[in-house]
């Protein structure tokens, strides 16, 4: 028989914990860099302050050994790219 949950927070069973707020801080800082936010420099000022304010990567990206935000712009841009837009549709949600 399954045992409840000890804390009444969504998402504090079992399974994936929810991102939203990951997700809209993501989306947010997307938005302040307007329309031109896929230029490579903006690309880079992105990926650096996602690892600095601790957004999480996905376990399969640090099982590929990938460990920052700033390693997965430089080895695929074009994997970045859709991890963004993924968050920013999440954050929609």
């Amino acid at each position: 028989m399954l045992k409840p949950s000890l804390s009444s927070e969504p998402g504090s069973g079992p399974g994936r914990r929810p991102q939203s707020d990951a997700h809209k801080r993501v989306a947010s800082k997307v938005a302040s860099f307007e329309n031109d936010w896929k230029s490579p420099e903006k690309l880079a000022r992105l990926a650096k302050w996602m690892d600095s304010e601790g957004i999480p990567l996905d376990k399969r990206l640090r099982s590929r050994g990938v460990d920052s935000w700033v390693e997965k712009l430089e080895a695929d841009p074009v994997n970045f790219i859709k991890a963004i837009d993924y968050r920013q549709r999440r954050a929609k949600k």
